[in-house]
């Protein structure tokens, strides 16, 4: 079947290197199904990448001037990118990734314009209530005549762009479905790749919660977290939240004593079956994360907090009672719960490797 991706699934991952793009393309190789590349797709990624390397240039250079004006010794080299030549190096390296050459892109008809027209003026999907998204009409237009000149009549369109093509949960708003039935094609709309990887999940009975449970409660994932949280999170938002709802100031100068990381819950997961025959286990858990930390008495602070906290601090909560404090020593400490999603490699019920994918806290 024809899948069309979305600019939008694109922009998350322009080199392809993240976990749902390596099951996607595992994927393609086992199934009878090809990547469509709009010729609209393909000018807004050309668009967004430049965009993006042109900030990413710009920020490396912002960066490079703060850190000569501390380095005694010119050490730290210049960048020189060529945006407009790395721009066409990337649509080469994109066309070859996806196996299409550009001839084969698909273009979008001049037929389009009277439809379009009549969308905007009569907020029809997926334009918006205010006649806009006329980029989303030409995408929609497209993947029907993708499906339309198709052997099975049908097309798989992944897009986060609920505003344009979703209902409330998620799938495919409903005028849109019955605009496909009228063309007599059929639609399949995911909102994400993770979404329609777990379409396509395996039922592995060996593969339970008590097992994603317990593999995922390797040391290595809980390291990985309470280094993140370690390394970015504590230092540049946890400070803060503690610094203004606790103490009512904007910083304070902490610093961790001691952190325990483990899995509470499994939330939510799926199997995925490689073309190998090995299993990706997509899973969310909830860990729970307790922090030990101690102020600075070396500086004093006079803030205003509540006396229980002079030993214990729990959060959230501003102070419901005042007190004075200088230096005088505590150890409070932070109870927080995060969001996981992690990925677990495994030759049947064999654990062959664990990945953390990304964190929240909730």
């Amino acid at each position: 079947m024809k899948i069309v991706l979305d600019t939008n699934v694109y922009r998350q991952d322009f080199l392809f290197r993240s976990s749902d793009f390596r099951l996607l393309f595992d994927y393609l190789q086992s199934a009878d199904s090809t990547i469509c590349l709009p010729q609209v797709v393909y000018q807004e990624v050309e668009s967004l990448y430049v965009t993006t390397l042109s900030g990413a240039a710009a920020a490396f250079k912002s960066c490079r001037k703060k850190l000569l004006s501390v380095v005694a010794l010119e050490r730290v080299p210049e960048l020189a990118i060529d945006v407009e030549e790395e721009g066409k190096r990337y649509l080469e390296y994109l066309r070859s990734t996806l196996g299409i050459a550009e001839s084969e892109l698909t273009p979008y008809r001049g037929e389009y314009l009277s439809d379009l027209v009549e969308r905007a003026c009569t907020r029809k999907r997926p334009c918006s209530d205010k006649g806009e998204e006329f980029r989303d009409g030409i995408l929609w237009l497209t993947v029907l005549d993708i499906a339309a000149q198709s052997d099975e009549l049908a097309a798989i369109l992944i897009s986060s762009d609920r505003k344009a093509f979703a209902d409330a949960d998620g799938g495919l708003h409903k005028d849109l479905i019955d605009e496909a039935q009228r063309r007599g094609v059929e639609i399949h709309f995911f909102t994400s790749l993770s979404d329609f990887l777990r379409s396509r999940a395996a039922k592995v009975e060996a593969i339970t919660s008590e097992w994603v449970y317990d593999a995922s409660s390797v040391d290595g994932i809980a390291r990985d977290l309470e280094e993140r949280i370690r390394d970015y999170w504590f230092e540049y938002e946890l400070k803060k939240l503690i610094a203004r709802d606790r103490f009512g100031v904007s910083e304070l100068d902490i610093d961790i004593i001691d952190m325990t990381v483990g899995p509470a819950e499994v939330v939510d997961y799926f199997v995925y079956e490689l073309g190998d025959g090995s299993l990706s286990i997509r899973a969310s858990l909830r860990f729970d994360v307790h922090v030990d930390w101690d102020a600075d008495d070396e500086h004093p602070v006079d803030v205003m907090f509540p006396p229980e906290l002079m030993y214990s601090t729990a959060l959230p909560g501003p102070p419901s009672s005042a007190r004075r404090f200088t230096s005088r020593p505590f150890t409070p400490s932070t109870d927080l719960s995060l969001l996981a999603s992690v990925e677990l490699l495994a030759s049947g019920t064999e654990l062959r490797n664990a990945n953390l994918l990304d964190w929240h806290i909730e």
